[in-house]
C-alpha cells in the first residue's frame, strides 16, 4: 500500500468511524443495547489500527521522527572540539566556549534526557493521570453535547439527526486525519529531497 493510499484508508476508517458511532442512536434507541456495540465497533478499529503498524514504510509521520532524531543534535557525550590554540584574546575564549557547547551536559546533572542528549521533561505520574482525566472529561462533554444537539434537532422535526451528526463528524474527523498524514508525508518528501531520509 502505498503512502497516499494509506492515508486515504485511514482517512476513510476514521470517517466511518465516526458516523457510526454518533449516528448509532437513530439505530440503535437503547443506551444497554450501544454498548456493546460500541465496544464491538471500538474493537474493529482497534483491530484495524493495530494492523496497519506492520505496514512498513507506511508512516511518514513516524519516518520523519526518526528521521529527526537521526539528524538531531550530538550526543551528549560526543567529543568536543579542541579550544583554539591561537589567540587568547577575551573574545576568541568565549567564541571557543561557544562553539564547543555546554561543559555540563543534562544527563550530568541527572536530567531526563531525549536520544541526542537533550533535555526532555518528562511529566509525572500525577501529571498524566491528570491529563488522561482531563483528556476523558472533555470527551465525554464533547460527545454529550452533540448528542444532546441531535435530539434537539428531532424535536424539531430533522429526520435521522443522530445520523446527521454523526455524517459532519465522520467528515470532520477523515479530512482532520488525511491532513495530519498529507503534513507528515510533505515532510517526507522535502528530507527525501534533500537526501536526509531515503523515499520508501
Amino acid at each position: 500500500m502505498t503512502q497516499r493510499w494509506g492515508a486515504v484508508a485511514d482517512a476513510a476508517a476514521v470517517g466511518v468511524f465516526g458516523v457510526l458511532w454518533y449516528g448509532m442512536p437513530d439505530v440503535v434507541r437503547t443506551r444497554r443495547a450501544r454498548v456493546p456495540v460500541k465496544a464491538a465497533l471500538v474493537a474493529g478499529y482497534a483491530a484495524y489500527a493495530w494492523g496497519r503498524r506492520d505496514v512498513p514504510g507506511d508512516d511518514p509521520v513516524a519516518r520523519v521522527a526518526a528521521a529527526d532524531g537521526q539528524q538531531g543534535g550530538e550526543p551528549a557525550d560526543a567529543p568536543r572540539p579542541p579550544a583554539s590554540t591561537g589567540s587568547t584574546t577575551g573574545l576568541s575564549v568565549v567564541a571557543s566556549a561557544i562553539a564547543a557547547g555546554p561543559a555540563v551536559s543534562p544527563a550530568d546533572l541527572g536530567l531526563p534526557v531525549d536520544a541526542d542528549g537533550r533535555f526532555a521533561p518528562r511529566q509525572g505520574r500525577a501529571g498524566r493521570i491528570g491529563l488522561a482525566v482531563a483528556v476523558a472529561g472533555l470527551s465525554v462533554l464533547f460527545e454529550s453535547a452533540l448528542h444532546r444537539g441531535a435530539i434537539h434537532l428531532g424535536r424539531r422535526g430533522v429526520r435521522s439527526p443522530h445520523t446527521r451528526v454523526g455524517v459532519v463528524m465522520g467528515l470532520a474527523s477523515a479530512a482532520s486525519t488525511y491532513a495530519v498524514d498529507a503534513i507528515g508525508q510533505g515532510r517526507l518528501a522535502a528530507r527525501s529531497g534533500s537526501g536526509d531520509v531515503p523515499a520508501s
